[in-house]
């Protein structure tokens, strides 16, 4: 099994951190994802509960 870390530093990329998350799953990788600086930002994003859902 594969092991994947996403370090996220912008708010900008939620579309590509879901999307990233949902293939390297689909795959059946596991997938952690941090994030940093203005990315925590993201925690507000309506998809960050789904997000949360999915990653490991």
């Amino acid at each position: 099994m594969a092991n994947l870390g996403i370090f996220v530093t912008s708010p900008n990329n939620m579309a590509h951190v879901m999307g990233v998350t949902k293939a390297a799953k689909a795959k059946g990788a596991s997938v952690k994802v941090f994030f940093t600086w203005k990315g925590t930002l993201l925690a507000k994003d309506p998809q960050f509960t789904e997000l949360f859902k999915i990653a490991d």
